[in-house]
């Protein structure tokens, strides 16, 4: 080897490192390398080249000196460019080799060499110049960017009389690397030009690696013309093995495409791909085999010759990409083979293939395994299809046989140490398997079972049904009718589960029979009380408790209800909504306020919105509930060692369902306490005794009641629960005749009854009457009560006398117009008798802590005298419904309006004391001594105001309540 070949190959070297890398180095669009006019016309470093005596090394410096290429040229590469498209110049008479290498220069800068392209195309259109130099420059021309000589490569192509075989070669490929420029729709004549030409070539070039060449083209550049697959087909039988082997390769890369007419066409060459695994020639063979694992082999006789060449080819053959394609083609045949026999087959093939792969990586193992995987999804449905045919279990025996002894090989066995990937194919197989497997126990072994079993296991067998048939139709009826599992009594049910049921049946049989009930006891027990249960339970009573609830007597006085505004947990609503407490509300609900803010009715409200048809209204978001009203004091007596607060739940509950209904049991109610669906509603809780208050415990582990509404005067702690808190607010005086609007339309519609201006007047009234800028609901309520009475009353506008001008008279208007509801056959009483009567009692309820209370029967008879005291006691809660008698031992009475105690009770010491000195400021001063109710001291302070001067009571009594009261003097009534 001389010194200038040896250089030549340095320099070879060089330029094709410079190459490599040189599409990386360029990274800002549009920088290429310039040549200037005036570098072309005199350059200093061709006069150095052409005068030194050791060209190539020069050209291997200029080549180091242009890598590695910036983005930013300098002005001494720009003249080495320039000095390399001089030299490439035939005229410019540079030795071939110079000329070759320089063009190898140029071909390693690649893209930013584009200004070269006019001298490079020169060169490739010269027939006559040198042909190395030639195919150098179409090398170079691929390198720099062939898609700006889409036109010149193409004319090499059609030109019949290139007479340069490498050029061709070259040239083909050259135009395959710009495939993507190719598909665009401006380059679809050229592209059409280009596959004409390589078919022209593939058909009529008599050399045999130019026909290789336009083969491969047209492989890559895919076109949709037809004859590219007639051609490729046809050349399958080129004389030339390269010819065939590339051919086959070409159509392989057809396997993707979607154009149906080249999918049909592809089938037609399957004959001809199969004829190559019987070349002698090793490659043929194995292209073969990569065609037909990209072609999808739709017709079944095809199929059955490729899958005999393609296993009698994977079983002989010691070629890795052979065995390969051989594996990844079976897996697409496995897949579409129409019977399970067949099937079975290649998927034995596979099995042959993974035993005798030795290879270290285990590629060819991966490929099978990754096609049984695919088999076998396939089985399940083929099986399915021959269902009932003959043979139908022996194919699924084989199946279940194949795949099992294919995951017992060492491939399978040592996943361990291979990628992830490779193991989840293996889990792909062991689902498809385990399906298999199900479907024979499912159908056959069952029969294989009884067959082979003896009496005891047969048996077995058939309680084993049984059971299950019993737990289908346990299932059955907790979806259809949950309520029928409440039917039977508990303790029949847990008597079953824990075996305590013995059988009569002696010996093993009556064990597992007993066994089986047992089961199905616990069935039923675990969804007795499966909220669905208990959906259905109150679904089937919530009638019978709305109509028994909105009975009472307490509900129907807040049967108007008008919404106001509240402070929801710190939060102020103006409208409080279902939607608003759905989503505040946990277990435990406090409604807290002064007396006549309008607690009591918000709470009835609340269980009106749970009982609701309207689940937009449920204050729970998924189900009703019932509600049970908890308005008097506890008897421990009536509980019989119960917990007395969930005893009387239990006795409410079982009123308000009614005598058809059998009494709810304790378990059903602990159940639906604690899962929500009654709501408890405990009124006027700072009212009651503090017996009762002391078995009010939600915070207790053992207390079931997880769904309280509990109203009260006072912020109860409710032993530090977590709760949910409203807080009626007062009425604005800016709100006062929107309020009573709204009410007097509820009350059947009694603001008809009424002109603007009367209706205004009356709320002026009222607003002179409280003297204050809020006053209560309650309050407001009563006086629309009184308007619409002597409206009703008298023609005309209302007159000045039948509308109180003060609160105490307002409480004994009220009482006029309850007595006047009274006929007069019914023993009817003075209204005196009556004013005098319920202030004995009021007093009487009130006297020991000056908060409502419940009082003895017998103390109130004692209390109102005159030997009528039952009589007149009787009067007031029969007819006028002023008091109530506690149950159930009946000794106790109480009022039903808590405020109306305490002005009556307010009047009675007004009365009673007058200009007492001494009894009023010992009553004062016993006041100032303990807690006491500030509604009792503002309703002493209006009636001090009001009957002042007709009773002559001392001034000071006055002024001392009023310092009492200031904190609260912008509440019109407690």
């Amino acid at each position: 080897m001389n010194k200038n070949t040896v250089s030549a190959l340095l320099t070879t070297l060089t330029v094709t490192s410079l190459m490599v890398l040189s599409s990386s180095t360029l990274a800002v669009e549009n920088e290429r390398l310039r040549c200037p006019s005036e570098q072309r016309e005199f350059n200093t470093f061709v006069k150095n080249l052409r005068t030194s005596k050791d060209k190539l090394k020069i050209l291997q410096g200029w080549s180091e000196e242009l890598y590695p290429l910036k983005s930013l040229f300098t002005s001494e590469q720009n003249s080495i460019f320039c000095a390399l498209t001089i030299v490439i110049k035939k005229e410019n008479k540079f030795e071939p080799e110079i000329r070759i290498n320089a063009i190898l220069v140029l071909r390693g800068i690649g893209t930013g060499a584009e200004e070269a392209m006019p001298e490079l195309k020169t060169i490739l259109n010269d027939h006559n110049d040198n042909y190395e130099i030639r195919r150098n420059s179409v090398l170079a021309i691929k390198g720099i960017n062939a898609g700006l000589a889409v036109t010149e490569l193409i004319k090499i192509l059609e030109n019949s009389n290139e007479n340069n075989n490498y050029v061709v070669i070259e040239t083909a490929s050259a135009l395959a690397s710009i495939t993507e420029r190719l598909q665009l729709p401006e380059n679809k004549g050229n592209k059409s030009k280009a596959v004409k030409a390589l078919i022209d070539l593939l058909n009529k070039n008599p050399n045999g690696e130019v026909r290789r060449s336009a083969a491969e083209a047209l492989g890559i550049i895919k076109s949709d013309d037809p004859r590219v697959i007639e051609i490729l087909n046809d050349a399958l039988e080129d004389p030339s093995f390269s010819v065939r082997s590339a051919a086959a390769d070409a159509l392989g890369n057809f396997g993707n495409t979607t154009n149906k007419k080249i999918i049909d066409n592809l089938q037609n060459t399957i004959p001809n791909i199969n004829k190559l695994f019987s070349d002698l020639n090793f490659t043929p063979r194995q292209k073969a085999a990569y065609a037909l694992s990209q072609i999808e082999v739709s017709d079944e006789k095809n199929q059955e010759i490729v899958t005999g060449k393609l296993t009698t080819e994977i079983l002989k053959t010691t070629n890795e990409n052979l065995s390969i394609n051989a594996a990844i083609a079976l897996g697409k045949l496995g897949t579409s083979q129409p019977t399970p026999v067949k099937t079975i087959k290649i998927l034995e093939t596979l099995h042959t293939t993974l035993q005798k792969d030795t290879s270290k990586d285990k590629n060819i193992s991966e490929n099978a395994a990754e096609s049984i995987s695919k088999i076998a999804g396939s089985l399940e449905g083929k099986l399915e299809a021959n269902k009932g045919q003959q043979g139908y279990q022996n194919s699924l025996d084989k199946s279940i046989e194949v795949l099992e002894n294919i995951l017992k090989e060492d491939y399978f066995q040592s996943l361990k140490d291979y990628p992830l990937d490779r193991l989840a194919i293996k889990q792909d197989i062991e689902k498809h398997l385990n399906l298999l497997k199900t479907k024979k126990s499912l159908v056959d072994s069952i029969k294989e079972t009884w067959q082979k079993s003896d009496f005891s296991i047969r048996l077995t067998i058939v309680l084993s049904i049984i059971f299950i048939l019993a737990n289908i139709v346990v299932l059955f009826i907790f979806w259809i009718r949950p309520i029928w599992l409440l039917r039977s009594d508990d303790r029949y049910w847990k008597a079953l589960s824990e075996s305590k049921i013995e059988s009569k049946i002696p010996g093993m049989i009556g064990e597992i029979i007993q066994t089986i009930v047992m089961i199905i006891g616990c069935t039923i027990l675990a969804l007795r009380y499966h909220p669905r249960v208990l959906d259905a339970w109150v679904a089937k009573n919530i009638k019978s408790v709305r109509r028994v609830f909105e009975k009472k007597d307490s509900v129907q006085k807040c049967e108007v209800y008008i919404p106001i505004p509240v402070i929801l947990n710190d939060e102020t609503i103006s409208e409080l909504t279902a939607k608003d407490l759905r989503s505040q509300f946990n277990k435990h609900l406090l409604i807290w306020g002064e007396g006549g803010s309008g607690k009591t009715s918000l709470a009835f409200q609340i269980a009106k919105w749970a009982m609701s048809d309207d689940e937009n209204e449920w204050i729970c978001k998924n189900h009703q509930m019932l509600p049970v009203l908890i308005e008097e004091d506890i008897e421990v007596e009536a509980a019989r060692g119960k917990d007395p607060f969930i005893a009387m739940i239990q006795g409410q509950l079982n009123d308000e369902l009614g005598s058809d209904t059998e009494p709810i049991s304790e378990e059903l109610l602990e159940h639906l306490l604690r899962k929500q669906r009654i709501l408890v509603i405990v009124d006027h809780l700072s009212e009651m005794s503090e017996q009762t208050r002391e078995f009010i415990h939600p915070e207790m582990s053992d207390c079931p009641v997880n769904a309280l509404v509990v109203t009260s005067r006072i912020k109860e702690k409710l032993g530090g629960v977590n709760k949910t808190t409203i807080t009626p607010l007062l009425v604005e005086g800016n709100r006062l005749s929107s309020f009573m609007d709204a009410y007097l339309i509820k009350l059947d519609n009694a603001r008809s009854l009424f002109t603007d201006s009367q209706f205004f007047e009356a709320c002026k009234n009222l607003s002179n009457i409280v003297g204050q800028s809020k006053i209560t609901v309650l309050l407001a309520k009563l006086y629309a009560d009184q308007l619409i009475a002597a409206k009703r009353n008298l023609i005309g506008d209302i007159k000045p006398e039948d509308v109180p001008d003060n609160i105490p008279d307002l409480m004994l208007r009220y009482l006029n117009l309850l007595n006047e509801k009274v006929p007069e056959a019914q023993n009817k009483l003075k209204n005196p008798t009556v004013h005098r009567d319920v202030q004995v009692l009021a007093w009487e309820c009130l006297k020991t802590n000056y908060q409502p209370k419940t009082t003895k029967r017998e103390d109130a008879i004692t209390a109102i005298g005159n030997n009528e005291g039952e009589i007149h006691l009787d009067y007031l809660e029969k007819r006028l419904h002023l008091i109530r008698t506690i149950s159930p031992a009946e000794d106790k009475i109480r009022f039903t309006l808590d405020p109306l105690v305490e002005y009556l009770a307010a009047l009675y010491l007004c009365s009673l004391y007058r200009n007492d000195e001494n009894q009023w400021s010992e009553l004062l001063n016993h006041m100032d001594n303990i807690s006491i109710s500030q509604g009792f001291l503002i309703a002493l302070r209006d009636c001090c105001s009001a009957k002042g001067e007709e009773y002559n009571i001392p001034s000071f009594v006055l002024e001392k309540l009023l310092a009492a009261t200031s904190t609260r003097k912008k509440a019109a009534f407690p």
